[in-house]
């Protein structure tokens, strides 16, 4: 028997998940393990995620997939420091997966490395990275590309609410850990709003 494959759609994950879990007892099968640390993470079960990656990390130390979404757990664990090993394992294996990339930015943009943050965030087509970059940009002073950023980080979310609440997520970073004033936040936040209304 296969590996499930499950969609990634709350709904579709919990109806899943016994299932896996059940089938899973009965087999080595290292995909079903994979299945089930995902589903977990999905589900926001971040400690048991973490547990099924790493069985599979024992027996599959260079698998990408399975570094990456290690990565991505410890991220929403706020294990930032030890995120940063995976996802760096995963940039030497294959330095053209993007998704990787931008996780490895924020992971550098949330512990003050705002050179390797701006190296690992470039890129023009995911609105996430963009407004990272934006906010690496704010807090370098450089606040020309920080708007520019932002604005194209709003034009693919499509909407200002979708935005701002990402963006209000690296507020606390940037009044918090950065420094940066709340008018100044406000004003960036005034004038995206601003913005969205041209679109």
């Amino acid at each position: 028997m296969e590996a499930i494959v499950i969609k990634n759609q709350p709904s579709t994950i919990k109806r899943h998940l016994p299932i896996i879990s059940a089938y899973m007892r009965k087999t080595t099968d290292i995909w079903n393990v994979k299945n089930v640390g995902y589903c977990n993470q999905q589900l926001g079960n971040y400690e048991k995620a973490l547990k099924f990656f790493q069985v599979v990390d024992k027996m599959l130390p260079n698998d990408t997939w399975n570094l990456g979404n290690m990565g991505y757990t410890l991220q929403r664990m706020n294990r930032h420091k030890e995120a940063t090993i995976h996802h760096k394992k995963v940039y030497e294996f294959d330095s053209s997966d993007t998704w990787n990339k931008y996780q490895l930015g924020y992971c550098y943009f949330v512990q003050y490395e705002l050179d390797e943050a701006d190296f690992f965030l470039q890129g023009d087509d995911d609105k996430y990275a963009l407004l990272h970059l934006g906010s690496v940009h704010l807090v370098k002073g450089e606040n020309y590309f920080a708007m520019e950023k932002f604005k194209h980080s709003l034009e693919l979310f499509g909407s200002f609410q979708g935005f701002i609440a990402t963006f209000n997520l690296d507020r606390v970073q940037l009044q918090g850990d950065y420094g940066i004033s709340a008018e100044t936040c406000d004003l960036v936040a005034e004038e995206l709003e601003n913005y969205s209304h041209t679109l």
